[in-house]
């Protein structure tokens, strides 16, 4: 794997196209798999490590098919991909000791589906905000960065916090994320 290329891994790719077939079904899947014949995604291998640009298109794919070009209801995948990650395979990252413990590994978890990149966190203990900063990435899409907060903000609710909110903003320097809630 090139490490000076952004790259994802496979599973990541698979998780979105998974959403499409269980929201949309077999022939959705199917028809966003077709656009990207020939481009080594057949076979997808999910420990492989592709492209964040064919990444990206799929997510744009997504977005013109089943979402009207509106990025912002990728919010949803990232949602399932909280779920779908952190009551699986990754749900040591959901831990009874509580989301502060989570903000901390989020840097570990970027890792584990990303190549490149830095997460930075600013948190207080037992506060109900953060500031999450995504910094070293070649290209922040807009399309990547609503799944991120969609999974943000699931990965607070499965910590049993409640009245959730996260959004984004982007500057020459990275992305950041604000993210709010109440504890139950």
């Amino acid at each position: 794997m090139p490490t000076d290329e952004y790259m994802v891994k496979g599973s990541t790719i698979r998780s979105k196209l998974d959403f499409v077939k269980d929201r949309f079904g077999e022939g959705a899947k199917n028809a966003i798999e077709g656009r990207f014949q020939g481009r080594g995604l057949h076979p997808l291998l999910t420990a492989s490590w592709y492209p964040y640009e064919l990444y990206v298109e799929l997510l744009e794919a997504i977005v013109d098919a089943h979402f009207d070009g509106d990025a912002s209801r990728l919010v949803t995948v990232g949602e399932r991909s909280a779920d779908e990650a952190l009551k699986t395979v990754y749900r040591s990252f959901v831990r009874e000791r509580g989301f502060d413990d989570f903000l901390q590994g989020i840097a570990t978890l970027h890792h584990l589906f990303y190549n490149l990149g830095r997460i930075d966190v600013v948190a207080e203990k037992g506060a109900t905000s953060c500031e999450i900063h995504q910094r070293d990435k070649p290209r922040y899409a807009e399309a990547d960065l609503y799944i991120a907060a969609g999974f943000y903000q699931r990965a607070a609710e499965l910590h049993g916090l409640t009245d959730v909110q996260c959004s984004f903003t982007t500057g020459p320097d990275g992305a950041d994320f604000a993210l709010s809630w109440n504890k139950s």
